[in-house]
């Protein structure tokens, strides 16, 4: 079961995760709204560019703001455009633009995980 969110706001891009993680995914990790690179969000973005994911969900709108794919208890893969409107297809996400969601969740759960145990007050001392 895997659930994942890639945003792009003002200051960057936000992702969010709830799947197995770890060598033998021996972990669930959920967390939401991680800082991640641009160069990872444009990672992902050329995989399903070439992949032609893009073209399964849209055709003439303005740039994509957010995706949002999850498999239980439908698979459905979403996008959220600079316009406020939605578009969400029930559909199976490629296997090379998953497996690069799951490296990005491998890549920042700790990370993710310990900055949302850090109390918001101490996070900054």
């Amino acid at each position: 079961m895997y659930c994942f969110a890639l945003k792009k706001e003002e200051n960057g891009w936000l992702f969010s995760a709830d799947c197995l993680v770890g060598e033998q995914k021996e972990h669930y990790a959920s967390f939401e709204s991680f800082p991640v690179p641009a160069e990872d969000a444009a990672g992902f973005l050329q995989i399903i560019s070439e992949d032609g994911e893009i073209k399964k969900l849209y055709k003439h709108r303005n740039p994509i703001r957010f995706f949002h794919i999850s498999d239980v208890p439908a698979r459905s893969l979403g996008m959220t455009f600079c316009d406020g409107s939605t578009m969400e297809k029930d559909a199976e996400l490629g296997d090379r633009a998953l497996d690069y969601l799951y490296v990005l969740a491998d890549r920042y759960y700790k990370d993710a995980e310990s900055s949302a145990e850090t109390p918001p007050d101490t996070a900054t001392s």
